[in-house]
Order: structure tokens, then sequence, then C-alpha cells
């Protein structure tokens, strides 16, 4: 590929890029909610508990989180 060959792929690619901008297909992401408080449920401290957080959108609580990691590590020695 000589010099002018790519000189003219490089400036057909940048006027490229710029079309696209100026039609404006460009959108920012909108901002993730932010994570609910948890709530103390019945199931909290257990493996269904910290799914049950996470169905609410909540942040789980430390007890359902430790459960959790448990219930991991069970999983991962079988």
């Amino acid at each position: 590929m000589t010099a002018a060959v790519a000189s003219d792929l490089y400036a057909q690619a940048l006027a490229d890029v710029r079309a696209i901008r100026h039609l404006g297909t460009y959108e920012p992401q909108a901002a993730k909610p932010a994570k609910l408080p948890p709530t103390l449920g019945p199931k909290c401290g257990s493996n269904a508990g910290y799914r049950q957080h996470l169905n609410r959108g909540e942040t789980a609580c430390d007890g359902c989180r430790a459960a959790h990691a448990e219930a991991g590590r069970r999983a991962g020695l079988t």
C-alpha cells in the first residue's frame, strides 16, 4: 500500500467518524440507580436471604454476604 492510498483511506475514515458524530448517534449511558440499604428479612443470614436482597435491588447485609461466600466455597469443593 502506498502512502497516498493510506492517506486517502485515513481521510475517509476520519470523515466517516465525523459524520457519525454529527448525526448524533452517540448517547451517553444513563447513571445506574443507587442500591437501596438492606432490609432484614426472615431468611437473613442465609444464601436464600442473599438472593432476596439482590432481587429487591438492595446491597446484601453482612450475614447474607457471609452465607453466600460460604455456599460458594462449599460448591467449589464438590
